[in-house]
C-alpha cells in the first residue's frame, strides 16, 4: 500500500494505478470481503462500493490537513481494515491519529467545537493497541469539547440547529464508558434531547416551510443531520434498547423517503428551507450525503425485516455510490463513515416479521377511584419487543385525545365533559408492524358538582287581603328560592321590602303604609342558593276606601199620602232619598 503520497501529481498517478488493478486483476486474486457473497451480492453497487473504498482510501491514506480527517478518519481506516482483514489499511488509521490527536486534540485538552468531537477512531484505537494517549483525548473530547461539559445549559441545545453537535457529544460519551469512564447523567439527557430533535423535524414540523405545523424551533430539515442524530440513537439503543428508537426512525425515515427523496437525481435535497434562497423552497439534490442517510433503511430492515426499508436503502445506497463526489478527505470519511452499517445490517437475515403484540396497562386512575376536575391525569406503561408506536387512551370507547406517541404515555382528562356516574378507560398501545392491545378496562366515577346557573322560575303571582293601607303579595317558584317585592305608584316603584332570606318555594310577602284608594305597581324578585336571581313582570292593584260607610239613610215617606185610596194602577212611592219603588 502507498503511503504518505503528497505530491498532487503523483497522487492522481496513484489513483490512475489503482483503479486500473481492480478492475483488470482476476477476481480470485481481490480480498475476501467480510460479508456473505450470498447477501451481498444483491446490494446494488457493493461491488462499486468496494472499488471506491480501495482506490479512494489510498488516495488519502496521508500525512494531510486536519480537514482531510473530518468525519473521523481514524474510524474510517480501522472500518477498511477490519472489513478487508487487511491489517495494512492500519497505517492509515495512524496518519490520521497523528493530525488529529496529535496535532489537535492534546494541544487543546480537548476543547475542540462541538462538530470536532471524533472519539470513536480513538476509542478503538485505545482498545486495540492499548495507546494510553488516545484513551486520553478520548476522555478529554467526551469532558471538554463544546456543548460536552457537563453543566452546559441543555437550553443551549434544545433546538435541532444544534443536533449534529448533540450527536456527537453522546457518542463521546458513550466511547468514554466503553474506555472505563462511568455513565454520565448528561448522556441520558442529551439522547432525551436528540429524540426531541427528531420531534421537531418529524412531529411538530417546527421549521419553515409548507409543513409547518407548530412554532419554529428550528432553521431548516437536513436529512443529512438526520442522519447524524439515527447513527448516535442507534448506538444508544445498543446498549439500552430504548423503545423509543425504532418508531422514531421509523417516522423519520418514512416522510423524508415521501417528501425529500428526488428519484430523478437518486438523492435527498440537501435542506429545506434552502438557506442561501429566500424562504421557502428546498435545495438541489446531495448524492455526496446519501450514505449518512441510507443506514437508517438497512437498520429498520434488519430489525423489522420489512422489504419497503430494504428497497427504499438500495436507491438511496446506489445512487450516492454512484454519483457521490470523493476526492476530498473529508468527502471520503463521510461517505464511509457508517456506510459499512449498511453493508453489515443489510447483508443479515432481517427479523421475522413482528407478530408480537405489545403489552400495555393503565397506571392511573385507579380501578374504583372516583375523579373530578377538569386535570385528571390518565397514563399507562406499554412495551414492546420491538417498540411501541403510540398509545391511544379510549373513555367509555370512545377516543380520549389524540394519540400519544412519546414515553412516558400520559394525558389530561376533563371530567366536567362527561356526566357524573361510572365511565371505563382503556389504553390502546399499538407497535410498529399494526399489533395492537387494549389494556384491561379500569373502571372509575366521575363525581362533579353542577353548577347552577338556572334562575329560579316565579309562577302565581298575586295580590290578596288588599286593604286600604296594605296588601299580601304571594307567589311561587320551581325551586327554594328567598323573597323580596319592588312597589311603587308607578313602574319605577321605588320601594323595596326587607330580603326574606327563607328558602321556600311558596312566598308570601305583607306591604303596609300604602295609600287608600291608591293603585299600586309591583313585581317580585326571587334568588336560589346558587345565587341566580329573577324577577317577575309588573303587576298592579288599588287599595280600597280609608273607612266603610255603615250608616242607613233617614227616610221619610211622602208619597202616597196617609190614607189615600187607591183604585189601580202603577204607584210611585217617593221619599225623602228620592223615588224608592
Amino acid at each position: 500500500m502507498f503511503l504518505a503520497v503528497r505530491n498532487g501529481f503523483a497522487r492522481s498517478v496513484l489513483v490512475t494505478f489503482l483503479t486500473c488493478m481492480f478492475l483488470f486483476q482476476p477476481l480470485g486474486s481481490i480480498d475476501v470481503l467480510a460479508p456473505s457473497p450470498v447477501f451481498a451480492q444483491s446490494i446494488p453497487y457493493l461491488s462499486q462500493w468496494e472499488t471506491n473504498m480501495r482506490t479512494y482510501g489510498s488516495l488519502h491514506c496521508v500525512l494531510g490537513t486536519l480537514d482531510q480527517v473530518y468525519y473521523d478518519a481514524e474510524r474510517v481506516y480501522y472500518q477498511i481494515a477490519d472489513y478487508t482483514g487487511d491489517p495494512s489499511w492500519l497505517n492509515c488509521s495512524q496518519l490520521a491519529e497523528t493530525v488529529y490527536r496529535d496535532q489537535y486534540v492534546l494541544p487543546n485538552n480537548g476543547s475542540v467545537p462541538g462538530h470536532w468531537n471524533f472519539t470513536t477512531g480513538l476509542r478503538l484505537d485505545a482498545q486495540r493497541t492499548a495507546d494510553a494517549q488516545s484513551k486520553t483525548a478520548a476522555v478529554l473530547l467526551s469532558q471538554h469539547a463544546a456543548f460536552a461539559t457537563d453543566g452546559t445549559p441543555l437550553a443551549w441545545t434544545q433546538s435541532a440547529d444544534y443536533s449534529r453537535e448533540v450527536a456527537y457529544a453522546v457518542v463521546s460519551y458513550i466511547d468514554a464508558q466503553a474506555l472505563g469512564e462511568p455513565l454520565r447523567q448528561r448522556r441520558i439527557d442529551l439522547v432525551t434531547q436528540a429524540y426531541d430533535h427528531m420531534a421537531q423535524w418529524f412531529v411538530r414540523f417546527a421549521w419553515p416551510g409548507p409543513w409547518q405545523q407548530s412554532p419554529q424551533e428550528t432553521i431548516r430539515l437536513a436529512p443529512f443531520m438526520v442522519g447524524l442524530t439515527a447513527h448516535t440513537l442507534i448506538r444508544d439503543w445498543e446498549q439500552t434498547k430504548d423503545s423509543r428508537l425504532i418508531p422514531t426512525l421509523r417516522l423519520a425515515a418514512d416522510w423524508m423517503w415521501a417528501n425529500a427523496w428526488i428519484p430523478s437525481a437518486q438523492a435527498m435535497w440537501y435542506e429545506f428551507p434552502d438557506q442561501g434562497q429566500p424562504c421557502c423552497q428546498a435545495s438541489g439534490p446531495a448524492p455526496d450525503l446519501n450514505l449518512l442517510i441510507a443506514p437508517i433503511y438497512a437498520f429498520l430492515y434488519r430489525q423489522t425485516g420489512e422489504t419497503k426499508y430494504r428497497d427504499e436503502g438500495d436507491a438511496i445506497f446506489a445512487g450516492g455510490v454512484a454519483q457521490a463526489w470523493l476526492g476530498g478527505g473529508k468527502q471520503f470519511d463521510q461517505n464511509y463513515w457508517w456506510s459499512f452499517d449498511y453493508v453489515t445490517w443489510r447483508s443479515a437475515v432481517p427479523a421475522a416479521a413482528d407478530a408480537i403484540a405489545p403489552a400495555v396497562a393503565i397506571t392511573a386512575p385507579a380501578s374504583g377511584s372516583t375523579v373530578s376536575g377538569a386535570s385528571v391525569t390518565v397514563s399507562a406503561t406499554a412495551s414492546d419487543n420491538v417498540g411501541v408506536v403510540g398509545v391511544q387512551f379510549t373513555l367509555d370507547g370512545t377516543n380520549l385525545g389524540t394519540e400519544d406517541t412519546t414515553a412516558p404515555y400520559a394525558i389530561i382528562w376533563s371530567t366536567t365533559m362527561v356526566p357524573n356516574g361510572a365511565h371505563t378507560l382503556t389504553a390502546v398501545a399499538r407497535d410498529a408492524a399494526g399489533n395492537r392491545t387494549i389494556s384491561a378496562a379500569v373502571g372509575v366515577t366521575v363525581s362533579n358538582t353542577v353548577a347552577d346557573t338556572m334562575p329560579p322560575v316565579i309562577s302565581s303571582v298575586t295580590a290578596v287581603s288588599v286593604t286600604s293601607s296594605g296588601a299580601i303579595i304571594t307567589w311561587t317558584t320551581n325551586e327554594p328560592a328567598d323573597s323580596q317585592v319592588e312597589y311603587g305608584r308607578n313602574i319605577n316603584y321605588g320601594i323595596v321590602t326587607p330580603l326574606d332570606t327563607r328558602l321556600v318555594t311558596v312566598h308570601s310577602v305583607m306591604l303596609i303604609g300604602l295609600a287608600a284608594r291608591t293603585p299600586y305597581h309591583y313585581r317580585v324578585k326571587s334568588k336560589d342558593t346558587a345565587g341566580n336571581l329573577t324577577k317577575s313582570a309588573d303587576f298592579t292593584f288599588k287599595t280600597t276606601s280609608s273607612t266603610a260607610d255603615a250608616t242607613r239613610p233617614p227616610i221619610a215617606l211622602t208619597a202616597p199620602m196617609p190614607a189615600m185610596t187607591i183604585i189601580s194602577g202603577t204607584v210611585t212611592v217617593f221619599g225623602n232619598g228620592g223615588i224608592l219603588a
